[in-house]
This record gives C-alpha cells, sequence and structure tokens, in this order.
C-alpha cells in the first residue's frame, strides 16, 4: 500500500469533503425543490467561473441559504394568509348564526304575541278571510315596531 504525504492526504480529505457536501446539498435541494438540481447547478456554475472549490462552495451555501430564507418566507405568507382566511371564516359562521339566532329568538316572540283568534281559524267566508289576514297584517307590524324598539 503506497504511503501518501500529508499534503496528499489532506487534498484527499479535502476532495471527499466536497463530494460529500454536493452529495448533501444535491439531496437537501432535491428534498426542498422537489427534485431540482439547483445547488448542483450553482457548483457547477461557480466552478466554470474559475471559483475556487471553497469559493464554489460559499456560492453555493449561499444561494441554497437564500433560496431557503425565500422559501420560508413564502409558507409564512402562506400561513398568514392561511390565518386570516380561517379568522374570516370563523367570524362569518358566527355573524350568521347570530343572524339565526335572532330570527328563531324572533319566530318564538311573534308567536308568543299573536294568538289568532278563533273565528280566524277557519274563516268560511271570503269577507271573513280577508278581515282576519288583515288583522294579522295588522298586528305583525306592531310587532315589529315593538320589536325593533326592543320593546318586545
Amino acid at each position: 500500500m503506497p504511503r501518501y504525504s500529508r499534503a496528499q492526504k489532506r487534498r484527499f480529505r479535502m476532495i471527499i469533503d466536497i463530494i460529500i457536501l454536493v452529495f448533501v446539498l444535491g439531496i437537501g435541494g432535491w428534498l426542498i425543490w422537489g427534485g431540482s438540481t439547483a445547488p448542483t447547478e450553482y457548483f457547477v456554475e461557480a466552478m466554470e467561473e474559475g471559483a475556487s472549490q471553497e469559493t464554489a462552495i460559499k456560492t453555493v451555501e449561499e444561494k441554497v441559504e437564500t433560496e431557503a430564507e425565500r422559501l420560508a418566507k413564502l409558507e409564512q405568507q402562506r400561513l398568514e394568509q392561511l390565518k386570516i382566511s380561517q379568522q374570516k371564516i370563523a367570524d362569518e359562521a358566527k355573524r350568521r348564526a347570530a343572524i339565526r339566532q335572532k330570527i328563531k329568538d324572533k319566530k318564538i316572540r311573534w308567536k308568543s304575541y299573536y294568538k289568532t283568534p278563533t273565528k280566524c281559524l277557519n274563516p268560511i267566508a271570503w269577507e271573513n278571510l280577508v278581515k282576519c289576514k288583515n288583522k294579522k297584517i295588522v298586528a305583525r307590524k306592531k310587532f315589529d315596531k315593538l320589536y325593533d324598539s326592543g320593546k318586545i
């Protein structure tokens, strides 16, 4: 087995470290960007521009970090929009429930306020039917005024 000098061992170790780094960044980028090879492309671009390996690694790290920050901001914005949407939905549901309850309450109060006279339960003559309906309309208008003013 050949013996290597310290400089050669350092160089081998640095190459192995770079390979591991590129592999980790490539896998990490693939996981983050859904299969994109952007970190590897960044590394290749930096190397093609004549940068040293260390500079290329720093460039890749900076670009990956910048992209990760951008994605984190986008995710944060998406979550904030989701919270706002959920709050709007909850507020609208509360508003509609309050309206339904108010309508239900008004119907209950109307039933307790207005009792149909016995002669209007089954009117035979047309005139009696019209008179009963008119009395009910007048009573309803009076009830609505009292209810809206808060007296009922």
